[in-house]
This record gives structure tokens, sequence and C-alpha cells, in this order.
């Protein structure tokens, strides 16, 4: 697949089929995490794979009842070292949401959560925090994307 495709067609998915996530696929995705660019190669991110039904409850929870959030069969915990530029996470964040898009799963970038229960559910050691949920699984629906035309967002040499 080409990445413009994989740009193109990826979406925020919020329904999920019950079907679990094959372990070779979850692992190509880590891997595409796992070589993000990040300003001076710090690497500031970790993850944590939540699939236990109760953790994932909690996290619902946690993320003000966010039914997908549970619904996901697993669920991607984005770690940032503390004081981490988060621009890095987002690099991260955009390369599992790609891959997992050309492997036909379906993500969601969830930042509306509670951060500190999070880190205490998860047992985050000091020096890190919890930066974004990623709901992960099978599509269930196919929403349509609305974006603004190209020429309205740039401007040649001056505003």
């Amino acid at each position: 697949m080409e990445v413009f495709n994989a740009i193109l067609g990826r979406r925020s998915i919020r329904k999920y089929l019950d079907k679990p996530i094959e372990d070779g696929k979850l692992l190509k995705i880590l891997e595409a995490a796992r070589w993000a660019p990040s300003s001076r190669n710090t690497q500031p991110w970790t993850f944590i794979v939540v699939k236990k039904e109760e953790t994932r409850k909690k996290l619902k929870e946690l993320a003000y009842g966010q039914d997908f959030v549970q619904q996901a069969p697993m669920v991607l915990v984005v770690c940032a070292k503390k004081g981490s530029n988060w621009v890095n996470i987002g690099l991260t964040i955009q390369n599992i949401c790609l891959e997992a898009y050309e492997l036909g799963l379906g993500t969601c970038i969830v930042g509306w959560f509670d951060r500190e229960k999070t880190k205490e559910l998860l047992e985050v050691p000091d020096g890190w925090e919890v930066a974004y949920l990623i709901p992960l699984g099978y599509p269930a629906e196919s929403p349509k994307s609305n974006r603004r035309k190209l020429e309205e967002m740039i401007h040649w040499e001056k505003w």
C-alpha cells in the first residue's frame, strides 16, 4: 500500500467488531511505532498493551464513558517520558495508526481522559506520563471525513 493512500483512507474508528487481533499484526504495529522519528533520537515513548476486559472497562470510565475504549478488543496506552516533546509522541502515534490501517485495523486517538488516575491504574512509574489511549480493533464502521480545501490552508511566502 502506498503511504498516501493510507493517509487518505485512515479514519477515527469508534465501533469495533468482536474479533481478536492477531499477535503478528500487533507486533508489526508496535514495530512501526518503534521506528518513528524523534528529536535527537530520544525515542521518549513506551506502550502498555491492554487486552483484559476488566481493565478496558476501567479505562472507559477514566475516559469519561467513551464506550469504544472498552468495546475495542485492545487499547494501546502510549506513555511519554516526563518533559519530552509531545511532537515525538504524535509521530509514533501516526505510525501506529497508518500501520494499523494497512493491516485492516481501526484506531482512534483518545486524549480526553483522566491521565493521573490512568497512570495509577496501570502503575506507570515516576518519570513517565500517560499521553494517549489508542483503542485498536477491526472496524465495524466506515466513517466519512470532511477536510478543508487545500487552497484554504496554504499561504505562499506570506500570509
